[in-house]
């Protein structure tokens, strides 16, 4: 059962932040500004929104808002159809060209991408489970350039953490084990120890269990580290923790580990990029990843949900 905030906030609770699942539009009061999700909440004030999904955000002028554009290009190229005369692409799949809103779109990021070395590139999918799929498959092409993949010794496996969640069983190297990992044949069947509530003993200080856990971690990779290729990490878990975001000393330890020991690593933002974490900005960076928030320097990150409900990075 739901607490009033008033006794929520007489126990001690934090309620600047909240984590939802459901429409913002129905429940609660729509989203103020596009600098992170923020709403003003009856009787808490200004409340930062952690993780909300473009599902839990779109509804009525909010979405006429984001599809105005194409629907004026559907109806312009009708009309062009009608009048049997050309029309300009809705989208465009070969080398030919693309459309102009793609420019924009990557004009809009680039201040945004959390890295110091200005190389990079965009590959954009339909949703976030080939996301992560294509992460992967760049990050091994990138990292083990001319190796053959399908070699019984070949370092192709993924790593995930035990509370981590990449998308559906079905159809992610967020299968559930034992059969999701095992048909899909990406994931490692062994899961790397990670520092949420789910793995804490009790009575144990932060400090004690961040250094267990970073020491059966490096016990982890000591073990299969000729196997794995990819390390997929969550700076900020989804639903499977509740929000909960990592350490960020703790996990710039396991990145560097892993980085020592030629594995790509992979941010995977998907739940919490484009501003919905909850976290202020690095000195000089726009906050838009937890990447650049915490100086987690990772190879790849993925991003996604909450393009299109009006959190995604504001312009430059």
């Amino acid at each position: 059962r739901a607490r009033a905030l008033p006794t929520l906030m007489k126990l001690g609770y934090d309620v600047d932040r909240f984590a939802g699942r459901y429409a913002l539009g129905k429940n609660l009061p729509a989203v103020e500004s596009k600098s992170g999700f923020t709403l003003a909440r009856s009787g808490a004030g200004e409340v930062r929104l952690l993780g909300g999904a473009c599902s839990e955000v779109l509804g009525g002028a909010n979405l006429a808002n984001l599809l105005h554009k194409g629907y004026e290009l559907e109806v312009s190229a009708m009309e062009a159809m009608r009048k049997d005369e050309p029309a300009a692409a809705l989208s465009v799949h070969t080398s030919a060209g693309v459309p102009p809103e793609l420019n924009e779109f990557l004009t809009a990021l680039e201040p945004h991408i959390p890295t110091k070395t200005g190389d990079w590139c965009v590959n954009l999918q339909a949703e976030g489970a080939s996301a992560v799929h294509a992460a992967i498959d760049m990050a091994l092409q990138w990292s083990q350039p001319g190796a053959d993949f399908s070699r019984p010794d070949a370092r192709n496996r993924v790593a995930c953490g035990a509370s981590s969640y990449h998308g559906p069983a079905s159809t992610s190297p967020g299968g559930a084990t034992p059969l999701g990992a095992v048909a899909k044949g990406l994931t490692h069947k062994a899961r790397y120890p990670v520092p949420s509530p789910f793995f804490r003993r009790r009575g144990e200080d932060d400090e004690t269990f961040h250094a267990r856990m970073l020491l059966d971690f490096e016990r982890y990779l000591d073990m299969y580290e000729h196997e794995i290729g990819v390390l997929l990490i969550e700076p900020q878990w989804g639903s499977s923790v509740a929000a909960m975001p990592w350490p960020p000393a703790l996990l710039r330890e396991y990145i560097k580990a892993a980085k020592a020991r030629g594995i790509a690593v992979i941010a995977d933002e998907i739940m919490c990029g484009l501003g919905r974490h909850g976290v202020e900005p690095a000195e000089g960076g726009t906050g838009c990843f937890l990447s650049e928030c915490w100086d987690l320097q990772p190879d790849i990150v993925t991003f996604g949900k909450s393009i299109g409900g009006g959190a995604g990075p504001p312009p430059p």
